[in-house]
């Protein structure tokens, strides 16, 4: 059995007192001679039934989340409406008894005929401003929480010390700590004070459920459900019973979205209730127009009643169907205008500056056209997506991505909070974004397909140089400098014995001679011949030495790994290459005294090499120089990505996938051919 906290036992207890307080302020009440539809038309009754609303809205969030603050807001104003109801009752039950007693309920009224006033700017000014945490969203509503809080502040002491106050609760009973002025109106500062902190935090609300994501979007969307619920049944003549559902719904609803905002669908309801809410003012109007200004114009209310009865039966239809429309719009983006929304998807494909930014553009449209919680593209055999947006729900559905008959992708699409399926507007506007997104997703894969066949050569093409190479140098090499030395020798010989063939063989050690010089530019063409000799960080520091000793003025120093062994062929080569480059356009370019070159290997071989020059030229291609272009070139080749930028100088920064491990070459001595 789970452990009750500490908070929600003190929320039960307080709970608990504010119930029998209740009860004990309509019991005086109805002994005192007020009937039960007296205190259902007036706002004892709201303000009873509000006490333990409020009172279990906050067990429930203290018990689920006890280090909520939002728990304690609502614990509060559970006080605050059991001291309005039962003080009230309790003073007046007390005022004509003789001697102490009837002296403290003189203290008390004061109190009685005002604590309703924090209680309601309470619930007007804070509850909206810290939902749901209890917290402000941001240090930018300190100036709102001040303002509330000097609001309620000037209400409650403003209504404690004011004649009018007590007056209209007690008559005839003087106040018995008033100052010398009345201080209404600065109760009615506080009120303005209070309202407008209320405004405004209801509109903060307002902005933060339109930009935020699920499923807080819903959670906020619930608490301006119930709040539409007060204003309406506020605005209307709805009758006590349905006016007190609503009511106790209010705590209750707000405790549910803080806990469980995933149990309903918050958007669904509150479309539907902002659209029903627009339509009933817009019937409500058209009746006061008709009744109104059409009686007087045609000689009788009842003409204008019938007028607007009219008016009303031939436009409600369209009327619901456009502000539905419209509320659906900003509820749920554009599933009802699916061309509207094609066309943004066309613009955002065709904006995408690399065909990798296509997956990217599909999961934002989706989520912003159906205003989904999450979306990803998952290209077919790959366990993580090509492109992903948003938290992944519980619940998806999945649309395949078919473009020539044949699948190219899935596209996933999260189900908002209480969804267990999407409705025919979701599922059609899908379809049609599948007959669009289909062949541009192809081309991606087409791409991916492409360069992964041309890394794939690449890495043939260095594994195959090095391996011929190996063979040139190790066998065809030593062959021929065999052959040359015999050769030399039978010549030398032939010709102390004054030989005919003395010529002859002297021909063919220089034909062998040139054969091996030969094979000797094919092998350093093949590959670095430092690479196979020192490997690829002892190369580059032989390198860097070099250089550093060549030019006085710059200095060139390597950092990273002792040895990068079991690198593939085609990854040192560029790596080599790439630094090379660099190192000889900071000698040509830069002006630089300090070079340094930093290797890094993880999943990716990570090249950096930055010097103090004067950084990079301003040019007009975006490639800039043909060195600049050949090192992005040899890291494209291998599906890396190559950088230069200036920061007090030149930053070159390419990073070389490792794909898989290459058998580690022999090293080779210099030569032996």
């Amino acid at each position: 059995m789970p452990t009750v906290s500490r908070a929600a036992r003190i929320a039960t207890v307080v709970t608990a007192a504010c119930t029998l307080a209740v009860v004990l302020g309509l019991l005086l009440a109805v002994r005192a001679g007020h009937l039960f539809a007296e205190l259902a038309t007036g706002s004892e009754l709201r303000q009873s039934v509000l006490a333990p609303a409020f009172g279990v809205a906050a067990i429930l969030v203290l018990r689920g989340q006890p280090a909520n603050r939002f728990g304690w807001l609502l614990l509060t104003e559970a006080v605050l409406n059991a001291v309005t109801v039962s003080l009230v009752s309790v003073v007046d039950e007390l005022l004509p008894q003789p001697g102490l007693v009837g002296t403290l309920a003189e203290v008390l009224a004061p109190v009685a005929a005002s604590i309703w006033l924090p209680a309601v700017g309470f619930g007007l000014g804070w509850i909206a401003l810290l939902y749901p945490t209890g917290k402000l969203p941001s240090r930018r509503w300190r100036p709102v929480l001040w303002l509330a809080a000097f609001g309620l502040a000037a209400l409650s002491l403003g209504g404690l010390f004011s004649r009018e106050f007590l007056v209209d609760v007690y008559p005839g009973l003087a106040h018995p700590y008033a100052p010398g002025w009345e201080t209404a109106p600065v109760a009615f500062v506080g009120l303005i004070a209070i309202v407008g902190a209320g405004v405004t935090s209801v509109v903060g609300l307002v902005v933060r459920w339109w930009r935020a994501e699920p499923p807080q979007r819903g959670q906020l969307g619930w608490f301006l459900v119930a709040l539409l619920g007060l204003f309406v049944t506020a605005l209307f003549e709805v009758g006590w019973l349905l006016s007190l559902a609503t009511t106790v719904a209010f705590p209750l609803c707000l405790a549910a979205a803080v806990l469980r905002h995933g149990w309903f669908d918050g958007d669904l309801l509150l479309s539907r209730t902002v659209g029903y809410a627009l339509v009933s003012l817009l019937i409500v109007g058209v009746f006061a127009f008709g009744v109104g200004v059409l009686g007087r114009t045609l000689g009788g209310a009842g003409i204008g009643a019938v007028v607007a009865a009219v008016a009303v039966a031939v436009f409600l239809a369209p009327v619901r169907e456009a502000v539905q429309r419209i509320t659906d719009r900003a509820v749920y983006g554009e599933r009802r205008d699916p061309y509207t929304a094609m066309t943004r998807l066309g613009e955002r494909l065709a904006a995408a500056p690399h065909p990798d930014d296509v997956p990217a553009a599909v999961v934002e449209t989706v989520r912003r056209s159906l205003r989904v919680p999450h979306a990803a593209v998952f290209f077919p055999g790959d366990s993580a997506p090509a492109a992903e947006a948003g938290e992944r729900p519980e619940i998806c559905h999945e649309v395949p991505l078919h473009s020539a008959g044949s699948l190219v992708a899935t596209l996933v699409v999260g189900l908002r909070p209480g969804q267990r399926a999407l409705d025919v507007a979701d599922t059609t506007l899908l379809s049609a974004f599948s007959a669009q997104v289909g062949p541009a997703v192809a081309a991606v894969q087409l791409t991916h397909d492409l360069r992964r066949s041309r890394e794939r050569l690449v890495l043939a093409r260095e594994e195959e140089r090095r391996r011929l190479r190996h063979d040139l140098h190790d066998g065809l090499g030593p062959a021929l400098a065999g052959m040359a030395l015999g050769i030399g020798a039978a010549a030398r010989t032939a010709q102390r014995e004054g030989s005919s063939l003395a010529d002859l063989l002297g021909g063919l050690e220089g034909e062998a001679r040139s054969g091996l010089n030969e094979v000797r530019r094919i092998v350093h063409d093949l590959r670095p011949a430092a690479l196979d000799e020192l490997g690829l960080m002892a190369a580059l520091r032989q390198h860097a030495e070099a250089v550093t000793a060549r030019d006085g003025g710059l200095k060139v120093t390597v950092s990273g790994p002792e040895e990068l062994d079991a690198l593939p062929a085609a990854v040192e080569v560029a790596a080599y290459r790439i630094v090379m480059e660099a190192v000889t356009n900071t000698v040509r370019h830069a002006r630089a005294h300090d070079c340094r070159v930093s290797i890094d290997l993880g999943t990716s071989l990570t090249i950096r090499v930055v010097d103090d020059g004067v950084g990079l030229p301003q040019r007009t291609g975006p490639a800039g120089g043909v060195g600049l272009a050949s090192m992005a070139e040899r890291a494209a080749e291998l599906g890396g990505t190559f950088d230069a930028a200036t920061a007090g100088g030149t930053v070159i920064t390419a990073v070389l996938p490792v794909s898989a491990p290459a058998e580690p070459t022999p090293r080779t001595q210099a030569g032996v051919a």
